[in-house]
């Protein structure tokens, strides 16, 4: 468990360093993708509204106290969305939105059945959520994902460079068969 603490300690530092090339217990990792999302500054907005109206209505004292809390847990939230890296971590793919890395999901290699380019919809939306019928959904802005498949389990993974991706889980998952 210690090992897996220093790894995440040296990805926050190297993407802080914006170095895509990283390595993990002297062996280089073969994915490592982090993708800025803009949702984080509406949150920041309404975070600002929220609070500027907690102060002006300090003499209603439930009310600002519910608008301030509100306020301050719209600035944490916008902290734990405002990027999603999705990186090799060995036996698995792990997906981490940051900086407060509050969310996080991973997912076996050896569970991966098939992965394909997709597209999102409207109806799946942005964040971490569950949609009936289309599955899990990992996605911080835009609509291009890879489509994984777990048997019958779907999972979508939001990102910017797609391509990359897919073709990254698919030579994983063919040589898992191996």
């Amino acid at each position: 468990m210690a090992d897996r603490g220093k790894l995440v300690a040296k990805i926050d530092r190297l993407l802080a360093n914006n170095t895509l090339e990283a390595r993990r217990g002297g062996i280089a990792m073969q994915y490592l993708h982090t993708q800025k999302g803009q949702l984080h500054n509406s949150c920041h907005v309404v975070a600002a509204v929220l609070l500027v109206s907690a102060w002006f209505l300090r003499a209603e004292l439930v009310v600002s106290v519910v608008l301030g809390a509100t306020g301050v847990l719209m600035v944490a939230l916008a902290y734990c969305f405002r990027s999603l890296t999705v990186f090799d971590d060995g036996d698995r793919l792990a997906l981490r939105f940051g900086p407060i890395p509050l969310f996080r999901k991973s997912i076996a290699y050896s569970d991966i059945t098939s992965v394909d380019a997709g597209k999102s919809s409207i109806i799946d939306g942005w964040g971490i959520h569950y949609v009936p019928g289309r599955g899990w959904t990992y996605n911080l802005w835009g609509f291009g994902c890879a489509v994984v498949h777990q048997g019958k389990k779907v999972i979508r993974i939001g990102s910017d460079d797609v391509e990359n991706l897919v073709s990254f889980l698919n030579r994983k998952i063919s040589a898992e068969g191996s």
